[in-house]
């Protein structure tokens, strides 16, 4: 801490809060106005911590402010701060409400109706006043509010992107995928399907750049086929699922949510083989240490896991 330059030291959470609004409203009056302060005001004191920074932290563009380099890195870390700030408010009114506190939990949509219900099961049976805050996006989009502590844990696929993120991790289980169609599609029924049977279907994608559609691209790269064009790129189960019946689509999806998806009759899987699967399926965390609610959370994780094995 003694080495920390005086302009460091003099910065507060308001004034990170008031950068973040700058960056928010693209408007130092605007964000003067939504930090209830004066805009020669906030810019004096811009203006002094950028001499202080020797570096411009804004840019005036054709239409409003935008960061600069300099400006984005000290954004990211306000954002991880006033993270911080705000799970400490709530881990603490959470142990004055005599329970653990608040853990953000980041999962890939396609893994948590598997996942999530049974972990929370686990938890609330054990009465340990633990709240879970969900969010659910691709690893894209999680993986960097896992690295800037916006989030506690992450449940993902742990593919080469994920291992190579150089975070902790703790395999769950392991996961293979499926294909599945509407149980009136034209090629149900078919004892074996090759990759070109459905090259020319209409599919629904997972996201580009997703573990789940590295794994799709992978299998008709090995067929010698280009993967087809998407009608819709979707991470979200139910609309596959929609997609599938009133459209004619293929989609994947992983098996125990094709046995979900399968339940009532409407979907089947189509029989088709992939190579370089199953793929472990893990928690990933950025803290070098968690915390009891944190460990529980896995902890719970872990129980759910159980019956996804073999």
């Amino acid at each position: 801490m003694a080495d920390l330059p005086a302009w460091l030291r003099r910065l507060s959470l308001r004034h990170l809060e008031i950068l973040l609004a700058i960056r928010r409203t693209g408007s130092l009056s605007r964000a003067a106005a939504v930090m209830a302060s004066t805009q020669p005001g906030l810019s004096k004191w811009l203006r002094e911590l950028e001499d202080d920074l020797g570096a411009p932290l804004f840019e005036r563009t054709t239409r409003r402010l935008a960061p600069t380099a300099t400006g984005e890195a000290v954004l990211r870390h306000a954002e991880r701060v006033m993270g911080e700030a705000e799970r400490t408010r709530a881990e603490i009114h959470a142990l004055q409400q005599g329970g653990l506190g608040w853990v953000q939990l980041g999962v890939l949509p396609g893994l948590a109706p598997v996942l999530v219900p049974p972990a929370l099961r686990w938890l609330r049976e054990r009465n340990l006043g633990i709240h879970v805050r969900l969010r659910e996006s691709t690893l894209d989009v999680l993986l960097p509010q896992l690295r800037e502590h916006r989030m506690d844990l992450l449940v993902a696929r742990l593919d080469r992107v994920a291992r190579n993120a150089g975070l902790p991790t703790h395999t769950l289980f392991a996961e293979d995928v499926a294909v599945l169609a509407s149980a009136s599609h034209r090629l149900q029924g078919r004892a074996r399907l090759r990759w070109s049977d459905v090259a020319a279907e209409p599919w629904v994608l997972p996201v580009a750049g997703s573990p789940m559609r590295d794994t799709l691209d992978n299998a008709f790269a090995q067929a010698g086929l280009a993967t087809p064009p998407p009608l819709l790129e979707s991470a979200s189960p139910l609309t596959n699922r929609v997609m599938a019946l009133e459209a004619g689509c293929l989609f994947l999806t992983s098996r125990h949510i094709a046995g979900t998806l399968e339940a009532d009759g409407a979907l089947r899987r189509l029989p088709l083989r992939f190579a370089g699967v199953p793929t472990d399926v893990g928690v990933m965390w950025a803290s070098t240490t968690l915390s009891p609610q944190q460990r529980h959370v896995v902890a719970a994780l872990e129980a759910a896991a159980v019956s996804l094995r073999g």
